[in-house]
Order: C-alpha cells, then sequence, then structure tokens
C-alpha cells in the first residue's frame, strides 16, 4: 500500500536504483515548481514509511501500486463530481451554462470556478494536489489502459516514489 495519511501523491518514473529514484523525484518537484505549482513547497520524498516500489525487483508490488494509484484518481473524480451535482441541485442549477459569471452570482451561492477549475486540471492530466498518481518521465497525471499494459509488460526500468506534502 502506497497511500498513507502522509503520502498525496506517487511519482511515476524511471529508475534502476534508490538514488536514482530520489533524485529523479526532487529533480521533479522542482520542475513542478517552476511550473507554478507551488502547493509542492514543501514537499520531501518519503521513503522509511513508504518505500520506493521498483518493478524489476517486486513487479507485483509495482502494478498493485500504479491500481491503487488509479482507484484513488477515480474515488477523487466521482466525489469532486457528486459534490459538484450536489451543489448544482442544491442551487436548482440544471446545466453549467446557469451557474452564470461569479461575479454575477447570489451571495449564498458557492463558488462553482474552483471545483470546475480543478475538475479540468485533473481531467486534463496536469497535475493537481489530488493527481493521485504523477508520471515524472511524461509530467502527465495518471496512467491510461495502453499505458497500463505497457507498464505491465516493461515494468522493470520502472519505480514508483510516494511524495509527502505536509
Amino acid at each position: 500500500m502506497l497511500y498513507d495519511d502522509y503520502v498525496d501523491v506517487v511519482f511515476l518514473l524511471k529508475a534502476a536504483n534508490k538514488d536514482m529514484a530520489i533524485w529523479k523525484a526532487e529533480k521533479e518537484i522542482t520542475y513542478l515548481l517552476n511550473h507554478d505549482y507551488d502547493n509542492l513547497i514543501d514537499c520531501i520524498k518519503v521513503e522509511d514509511e513508504n518505500p520506493i516500489v521498483f518493478g524489476a525487483t517486486d513487479p507485483s508490488a509495482f502494478i498493485a501500486g500504479l491500481t491503487e494509484a488509479q482507484t484513488k484518481r477515480r474515488d477523487w473524480f466521482n466525489q469532486t463530481t457528486g459534490l459538484l451535482r450536489y451543489q448544482m441541485a442544491t442551487y436548482a442549477i440544471t446545466s453549467i451554462a446557469d451557474i452564470g459569471l461569479t461575479e454575477e452570482r447570489k451571495r449564498d451561492e458557492p463558488a462553482f470556478g474552483s471545483g470546475f477549475r480543478n475538475m479540468a486540471r485533473f481531467l486534463s492530466r496536469e497535475y493537481t494536489t489530488m493527481a493521485g498518481l504523477w508520471n515524472a518521465e511524461d509530467h502527465v497525471a495518471g496512467i491510461s489502459p495502453l499505458e497500463m499494459q505497457d507498464l505491465m509488460n516493461n515494468s522493470s526500468e520502472w519505480a514508483l516514489v510516494p511524495i509527502h506534502c505536509p
């Protein structure tokens, strides 16, 4: 199990050993910080409580970690869409067009903008705090079924590095 109360995202990256995995994870955090993902400012790699999983040494744990990450992404998607549906129903909004401009909404209506912005970033596979799995090689969140199949067939050069963002 890669996720616990302290792990927010797992980086998928190519690495043959622990030192390379740590170096690449730190390099990726710097990359994301340089691209305005400032929610990563305090991120540290968790290695003792959540060890790095290498596809070469433990392919079944590696695949289980990928599956867990996709489940986390799916859960976040379902939770967020459920919340947006609930908010829309509460305010009798039947379509996105009914939401209107933020500056024109009634004071008691929720701010839908941030929810839709986060969902759009999530669906675009951009980094978000709920990315679950970040492919540090391709700079995208999550994995498609085709990518999953490729990783299952060629897991030996890949690693999963749990990241803790306090």
